[in-house]
């Protein structure tokens, strides 16, 4: 029997939804049409493979954040916690070997989504969606209400002002990693060494 033909008890014990507060992010490959326009399609299923397994791996060493789908080039992603998503999505959006003709960018917004059959939906998916659209190569976009809560952790930057189908002008914040004081004593050797 179908969904759409099955009795109206069925229907609703099979369509369970409630309300989570919950952030949600997308990555997708930048480009992926005129990639799969240049790559043969053996060479186009590896670099899928690639971005595939990277983000299974990369999301079971991280605690708090799951896969929720891959839709073709993307992965959408659900945490309770803002900076875990945001800190799983900077690390997937780093260059890697294998990776380089496809670079990814995301997107991540936090708010009420209903969970229904294991999928996600409402507002906050859709600002991610439109974040990642309009993100840069190897980079994550995040909706500005965000800036508390991911300042003390992360470097945030607002963007300029961007029209977002269904949002209106928002000004979105890119988001990165504080520089490694680690780095920063080896580039300083460095220039001390040149001069």
């Amino acid at each position: 029997m179908s969904r759409l033909s099955a009795p109206p008890t069925e229907l609703s014990a099979a369509s369970t939804s409630f309300e989570v507060p919950i952030a949600v992010g997308f990555l997708d490959v930048v480009g992926y049409t005129a990639l799969s326009a240049r790559v043969d399609p053996t060479g186009l299923n590896d670099i899928l493979d690639a971005f595939e397994e990277r983000a299974v791996t990369i999301v079971h060493a991280h605690d708090g954040v799951s896969i929720v789908k891959f839709l073709g080039d993307a992965v959408m992603l659900v945490a309770a916690r803002p900076a875990l998503l945001v800190d799983l999505m900077l690390e997937l959006a780093t260059e890697v070997p294998g990776l380089e003709d496809a670079p990814l960018r995301g997107g991540m917004a936090y708010g009420p989504t209903i969970v229904r059959e294991g999928d996600y939906f409402g507002s906050s998916v859709n600002l991610a969606a439109r974040l990642t659209d309009m993100a840069r190569p190897w980079s994550v976009l995040v909706d500005p209400s965000l800036e508390e809560s991911l300042a003390e952790e992360f470097e945030v930057h607002p963007t300029p002002r961007m029209h977002l189908r269904g949002f209106g002008s928002v000004q979105p914040l890119v988001v990165r990693r504080h520089p490694d004081p680690d780095d920063e004593d080896v580039t300083d050797e460095a220039d001390d060494s040149a001069g």
